[in-house]
């Protein structure tokens, strides 16, 4: 627990400062690796409720 607490409190600066709706939507143009299962899930998730850079655009 203690290791999964330094490794979010050293992303936290980096994370706040992100926007969902600049993220790629379409997943084929990057590659992933088995850690990007949560961020691939929420981006479809976003792709589903058709958000992305066009819905704030």
């Amino acid at each position: 627990m203690d290791f999964n607490h330094q490794v979010f409190g050293e992303d936290k600066d980096i994370v706040e400062e992100q926007y969902p709706e600049d993220l790629p939507i379409a997943l084929q143009d990057e590659v992933h690796i088995a850690g990007d299962k949560s961020s691939l899930a929420y981006r479809k998730g976003l792709a589903a409720l058709h958000l992305g850079r066009s819905f704030t655009a």
